[in-house]
């Protein structure tokens, strides 16, 4: 999403269900981010109205249902990417020069909760700077949740390592690359839930 010349936004979430009502709920939140996203002024109130839109309808009709969202706005005018979490898996932020992977977390609070429940939920913002060649990988819960052949779970903390052991490589390669660790890990199985996961990179701009 487009947001300023120097800001953009990036959304993600992963509604309840697998079914028609899943679907129109998920095309309801698409809706909700494009036309609040310009007017929020931070990540957690565009949260907020999200999930005061999603809780008056399910009120309304009786629905037991909810989705989990992770929104960050990476601002290179400051350098800054500021977030919020409802219930969704933390987004991983790479740093290539330091060749460091770090979850964006709460800062040791909780996350808030999943969008279409509490009507009055509170969603934090937090904050953490931001370089060039940096890269955010958010995802859903599908890809940390694949189900390898002892029944474990590949995991966050798998996910994290993953990550980290191709920290240098291009954007592509890297993604490829992890999704196809993950297939090895589940063997003939493959993923047992429906899987999103979006890379965004802080291209350096080369002289002229």
């Amino acid at each position: 999403i487009e947001l300023s010349d120097t800001a953009v936004g990036l959304f993600i979430c992963d509604v309840m269900g697998h079914d028609v009502r899943a679907a129109l709920i998920t095309a309801m939140v698409r809706s909700l981010v494009e036309d609040l996203s310009r007017s929020a002024k931070d990540p957690g109130q565009l949260l907020s109205q999200i999930n005061r839109g999603l809780a008056d309808v399910f009120k309304q009709t009786g629905a037991t249902m909810f989705a989990t969202a992770f929104y960050l706005i990476i601002d290179m005018g400051n350098g800054e990417i500021r977030y919020s979490n409802a219930a969704h898996p933390d987004a991983l932020h790479l740093n290539r020069d330091r060749g460091t992977v770090k979850a964006l977390d709460s800062g040791g609070g909780k996350k808030g909760p999943a969008l279409g429940l509490f009507e009055q939920a509170v969603f934090p913002n937090c904050r953490r700077s931001l370089a060039a060649g940096d890269l955010i990988m958010l995802f859903t819960d599908g890809l940390i949740e694949a189900e390898g052949a002892n029944q474990n779970y590949f995991s966050h903390e798998r996910l994290m390592e993953a990550v980290a052991r191709r920290v240098h490589l291009p954007a592509n390669a890297m993604l490829e690359e992890v999704i196809g660790e993950i297939r090895e890990f589940c063997g003939s199985g493959g993923f047992n839930d429906d899987v999103s996961l979006i890379g965004m990179e802080v291209k350096r701009l080369e002289p002229s």
